[in-house]
Order: structure tokens, then C-alpha cells, then sequence
């Protein structure tokens, strides 16, 4: 059975991380170093991430090779990864008490990345973000068991050193078949096309433009 999830992005309180860098001239290496994921707190969107979906999660994503651990510079709109915006590369997650300790490694040789090395070489400090799916309780405003850490974006600096943005496209679902993400309005209008066959494509076509003007 698909389950139907939602993109959650949370922000890292940008006064928590260390800026780092080794090295001289054309091999200068930069790092982002700080806490990435905190469980068992409520956060700036009001929502508690369970440890025991933390362990999970980090522990699935660091056992994946580094292709499969880059983050993009901001949030895209979609759960999927684009490596053409590619800036930074996850190179680890510690657990040290309910929080997860991470490393970045800023791509600098990747045009994104260039953006980050510019902004911190200049003074601006750029922040980290972890791009996710997943649903929560209403009730208790924990994540559910069917969340899912998709990687760790940088972004730009909050306005204020509490400042946390909402997460991304909340309000749009996506369903998950095994590695296959889809937006359930591409779904629906699949399910009816099959069904009903080419006669009724206008009509069709119509309902999945409304169906996605109204975030559903």
C-alpha cells in the first residue's frame, strides 16, 4: 500500500554551527559542522522527531555512498536530488544524547558549492536544513514511523539566529512505490486515463491543473 507523505524541511539554528576550513589556496576544503538533526525537542515548526526514527533514518543515509548523501543549495520543490545543484556532501552523523552531529563538506568545485565557499570566504554564514518525507500527528505533533530523511540541504541565512522556516510545500503529498517518488496528482490522473482510456483527456487534464492549484 503507498503512503501518502509530505516534503518536511527543518532548519538548523544557524548559531549552532562551526564554519570550517584546511587548507591553501586551490585546495582549501570547507566544512559545516553542528548539530543537523534533534530529536525528542519540539522545534521551530512545532513538530518532535522520535530517537528511535532518528537512529533509524541517520543510520540508512550514512550507509549510502557519497553520491547518494549530497545536499543541494536551498530546498528544491521536489523530494528528488538534483545533482546539477549539488553543494555539499554529508560526510558524517554522530549521535551525541538526542541529537545528531554532522559534518558537511562544501563542493567547491561544483557551481552551487562555489556559491557557499564565496558567502563564508565574504563573512555570510549560510545555514543547513534536512530535506525529508513523512507525516505527523496531529495530536501530539510527532513524526510518524513513515518518515523518511531524504538528505541535508545548505540554505541561506535565516533572518534571525531563532528564525526557522515553514517546510517546504507542506501542503502537497507525495506517494512513495518502492524508489519511485510521484506527486498523487500525477497518480490520479494516471489511475483515470487507464481507466477511461484517451476520450476524456481534456476533462482529465483539466482536474489535474485544479488538482494542483489547490495543493492537493
Amino acid at each position: 500500500m503507498n503512503n501518502h507523505l509530505k516534503l518536511i524541511t527543518e532548519n538548523i539554528d544557524i548559531q549552532s554551527l562551526e564554519y570550517l576550513s584546511e587548507g591553501e589556496g586551490s585546495n582549501k576544503v570547507f566544512k559545516i559542522k553542528g548539530p543537523m538533526i534533534e530529536c525528542e525537542i519540539t522545534n521551530g515548526n512545532k513538530r518532535i522527531y522520535p530517537i528511535e526514527y532518528g537512529d533509524r533514518e541517520v543510520n540508512k543515509f550514512m550507509s549510502f555512498p557519497p553520491d547518494k548523501r549530497l545536499g543541494e543549495w536551498e530546498h528544491p520543490l521536489t523530494p528528488t536530488i538534483n545533482r546539477e545543484r549539488c553543494a555539499v556532501l554529508i560526510e558524517s552523523l554522530e549521535k551525541n544524547g538526542n541529537s545528531f552531529i554532522g559534518t558537511a563538506k562544501v563542493l567547491t568545485k561544483w557551481v552551487h558549492g562555489r556559491i557557499i565557499q564565496n558567502s563564508l570566504e565574504e563573512g555570510f554564514p549560510v545555514g543547513m536544513s534536512t530535506r525529508s518525507l513523512g507525516t505527523v500527528n496531529e495530536s501530539n505533533r510527532r513524526v510518524n514511523k513513515d518518515w523518511n530523511l531524504i538528505t541535508i540541504d545548505s540554505v541561506s541565512t535565516p533572518s534571525g539566529p531563532n528564525c526557522f522556516v515553514e517546510g517546504i510545500l507542506e501542503n502537497k503529498e507525495y506517494i512513495i512505490s518502492g524508489d519511485l517518488i510521484t506527486e498523487i496528482a500525477v497518480h490520479n490522473l494516471q489511475k483515470k486515463l487507464d481507466k477511461k482510456g484517451s476520450k476524456e483527456i481534456s476533462k482529465y487534464l483539466k482536474e489535474f491543473i485544479n488538482d494542483i492549484g489547490k495543493g492537493k
